[in-house]
């Protein structure tokens, strides 16, 4: 077996998200037209073997966001240098609403990072309100059936 078609075989494995990805890779490279159909013969394969697939008990399904993309008003370092994220989405007002959403599609984790800029706005200076509304987050997960993990360190 060659070394395409063993990754041909794990990528089958993974399902169809990598398996797209791995046909775009194909074609990106300029796969002669037989490995690009090949390939999509591998992901009906993988489509039909995964449809009696289940995860495993207690699998955690969830999303992931990072503050300064989708809480907004965060003012930083890179704001100096016209980097702003403005509004963004405004999670940082409407997380509930945010939340009420994430349980709705059944999702059990949510991946959240913390805004230093917010904690600690200036060098050993915190906000304490900002840590009480993270804490209200927290809260609002919990309360939802939703874990959440924390990122401490998101490079923006």
């Amino acid at each position: 077996m060659s070394s395409f078609q063993k990754l041909k075989k794990r990528m089958a494995r993974l399902g169809l998200i990598l398996g797209v990805s791995l046909s775009v890779t194909i074609s990106a490279f300029g796969a002669p037209a037989a490995a690009v159909s090949d390939a999509q013969g591998v992901l009906e394969q993988a489509d039909s073997e995964l449809q009696d697939y289940r995860f495993p008990e207690g699998f955690l399904w969830g999303s992931a966001t990072a503050a300064y993309q989708v809480e907004g008003g965060i003012v930083n370092d890179w704001t100096g240098y016209g980097v702003d994220a403005g509004a963004a989405v405004e999670h940082w007002q409407h997380y509930e609403a945010d939340f009420d959403q994430l349980q709705k599609m059944g999702q059990t984790l949510y991946r959240m990072s913390l805004s230093w800029a917010r904690i600690e706005p200036q060098p050993g200076q915190f906000d304490v309100a900002a840590l009480a509304h993270y804490k209200k987050m927290f809260a609002a997960l919990k309360q939802r059936g939703i874990q959440p993990m924390v990122t401490l360190f998101h490079f923006t």
